[in-house]
């Protein structure tokens, strides 16, 4: 397993950034940022809702694995890989816990 040094970490805690804007179009859930707006697929909007900043990359990975019937490790990695975008596209911050 290769994961992106640019992911957040399994340990890490997200949420939505409150200026991300979100519509439920006709089943679908769209979120936009400043720039660009995102349809998110089923499995997106489930991690979507578990961005409350109280979770963790794991914890989130662990849930769509279990909701999903996938391998663990594919979703984590998937996990990330979906974090990482949206992050990148400022609808997510990290949360610092000390």
């Amino acid at each position: 397993m290769t994961t992106d040094p640019s992911s957040p970490a399994p340990g890490a805690t997200i949420r939505r950034r409150l200026d991300a804007r979100v519509r439920n179009h006709q089943g679908t859930l769209i979120v936009a940022g400043a720039t660009q707006a995102f349809e998110l697929t089923s499995v997106a909007a489930f991690v979507w809702r578990l961005l409350d900043g109280l979770h963790t990359v794991r914890e989130i990975s662990l849930a769509v694995a279990t909701e999903y019937g996938v391998n663990r490790d594919e979703a984590l990695e998937d996990t990330q890989e979906l974090l990482r975008d949206l992050l990148a596209h400022n609808v997510l911050e990290p949360i610092n816990r000390h």
